[in-house]
């Protein structure tokens, strides 16, 4: 770790210069001799928590930067002292040059949701970029060791699947905080690409991506949260299955356990809204949750469409959809009938593999 008491700045230059300390609960900020601080930065070595008013005064430029005061937060210092404080990681300014995690300089933030963000991070021993993922943590929760084990298990079952239509894990840790690299892909998302006019690419994307999940269901390991975002392309606009396991893992980290349940509410299955009901999740579950992306590819429109979630997960469980060949001509009257079984309420009246969807979309008369 850094000396705590050369803290260097990148971004516009001030004639001021402070130099951050912090020893135990006491804060101290060492500036010119004019200067009486009353809202202060805080130096973890390499983690700085900056009140808006003092980047200001230093004309500093901070991404996201925490507003904080110690004299009216100092149960959040203790806080974030004991979890950052041995910590290596800068959160950079997409405006500054590259900052360090463990042995990778971050670059520009890719995406950021409700559970974890993804930086672009180029790796300091093979220079190769990758996508960094880190968990949206809150400094004030309490990791429990039992959402770490999960994480590390989730990523170390997705690090075993070798298939030209998965995303590759590149490696991952625990310290400082739970993360993990994989190949960084920017040909954009299912999402972005929908809808799919073309039927021989649709088909095409189709089967690639089948022939991925077939796979990983022959390692034993099920995703339960596929959905367009997660489905990445590469330059060569092959498709590849992304985030195996760690929806649930990013989840318990963020949430430690009392959050809701880690699946995507418009693209879960019966039994993830409701295993009493509709019985436990499994092989059929990821079926289902094909079944929708498919539906969405070919109609651009989503088999359970509602206003909110209430009315989405109510659809799910409860109304058939419309059949796709309703919603475009174009489609073969067979597609309905693949695709209706895929969606099926109870699991059990699903197809039973994946090679059995394959199969069913294989033998439709496209023309």
């Amino acid at each position: 770790m850094k000396n705590p008491d050369k803290t260097r700045h990148r971004g516009k230059k001030s004639s001021a210069h402070a130099i951050r300390t912090v020893t135990s609960n006491e804060i101290n900020v060492q500036d010119s001799p004019d200067y009486k601080p009353k809202e202060v930065a805080i130096d973890f070595g390499d983690f700085i928590l900056l009140s808006k008013k003092e980047a200001l005064r230093l004309g500093i430029e901070f991404y996201d930067s925490p507003v904080l005061s110690s004299r009216s937060k100092k149960n959040t210092l203790d806080s974030v002292a004991s979890f950052f404080e041995k910590s290596e990681t800068i959160f950079k300014d997409d405006s500054r040059g590259y900052e360090n995690f463990n042995n990778y300089d971050i670059g520009k933030k890719i995406s950021k949701g409700g559970y974890s963000v993804v930086y672009e991070a180029i790796s300091r021993v093979d220079k190769t970029a990758y996508a960094l993922k880190i968990p949206n943590l809150n400094p004030n929760d309490t990791q429990r060791a039992e959402s770490m084990e999960q994480f590390h298990e989730a990523v170390r079952k997705w690090a075993c699947l070798k298939n030209k239509n998965i995303v590759k894990i590149h490696e991952y840790g625990l310290t400082p905080i739970p993360w993990l690299t994989m190949e960084l892909l920017k040909n954009g998302t299912l999402r972005d690409r929908l809808p799919i006019n073309d039927l021989t690419e649709c088909r095409r994307i189709m089967g690639q991506i089948l022939c991925g999940l077939e796979y990983a269901h022959g390692k034993g390991i099920l995703h339960l949260d596929l959905k367009p975002e997660n489905i990445l392309f590469t330059k060569t606009s092959t498709p590849k299955i992304s985030d195996w396991g760690t929806a649930k893992a990013f989840s318990d980290l963020t949430e430690n356990g009392t959050g809701p349940s880690s699946f995507t509410p418009a693209y879960a299955s019966p039994e993830q809204i409701s295993s009493k009901e509709f019985g436990n999740i499994g092989i059929r579950t990821d079926i289902f949750q094909m079944g929708i992306i498919l539906y969405e590819m070919m109609t651009a429109r989503h088999p359970f469409n509602g206003d909110d979630v209430g009315e989405i997960l109510f659809k799910t469980m409860k109304m058939s959809p419309i059949p796709p060949s309703k919603m475009n001509h174009k489609i073969p009257l067979q597609f309905d009938r693949v695709i209706l079984k895929a969606l099926e309420k109870m699991p059990k009246n699903r197809y039973g593999s994946v090679s059995e969807l394959r199969r069913g979309l294989e033998h439709i008369n496209w023309k």
